[in-house]
């Protein structure tokens, strides 16, 4: 029978506090916020300033803040069009204005908001409901746990 000996970093999980760090730290090392050495990587390090600045934030507007750093990185958070315009989305002002209203809007759309319920409702760009569908998609698939129906 041989013997395992364990090294500092092979040693076993034991506490929930653990488990979660641990879980946490491998999460942001795969989306390359943090390296091997679990040094922050250029993204890892604008994250955390952006994270604890001007003071720690809030819980809920953490998650926000990480879907938005996903989405600059890959180029999909910003006040380009993502293909023809069609109707129903915004005419008035030059198109930087435009283009500055529709990264706004996109940006906004990250943080989670509750409005009065009106009996009026605005025209809405056919864009801005599929960046919240797909929104709405990627926080579910972060974010929910898959439900069961099977009682054991």
């Amino acid at each position: 029978m041989s013997i395992i000996r364990l090294t500092l970093f092979d040693q076993i999980l034991e506490t929930k506090d653990e488990i979660v760090a641990n879980t946490l730290w491998k999460a942001l090392e795969i989306r390359e916020f943090l390296n091997s050495k679990h040094t922050h990587t250029t993204w890892g390090a604008a994250l955390a300033k952006a994270l604890n600045y001007p003071a720690p934030m809030s819980p809920q507007l953490q998650e926000p803040l990480l879907t938005a750093f996903e989405l600059i990185r890959f180029g999909h958070l910003s006040g380009r069009n993502y293909s023809k315009s069609y109707p129903g989305s915004y005419v008035v002002g030059n198109d930087q204005e435009k283009q500055h209203v529709l990264l706004i809007s996109r940006t906004l759309s990250l943080v989670p908001m509750q409005f009065k319920v009106s009996e009026f409702l605005l025209a809405g760009s056919y864009w801005m409901f599929c960046l919240d569908a797909a929104l709405w998609l990627l926080r579910l698939c972060y974010c929910k746990k898959p439900h069961s129906n099977n009682q054991h």
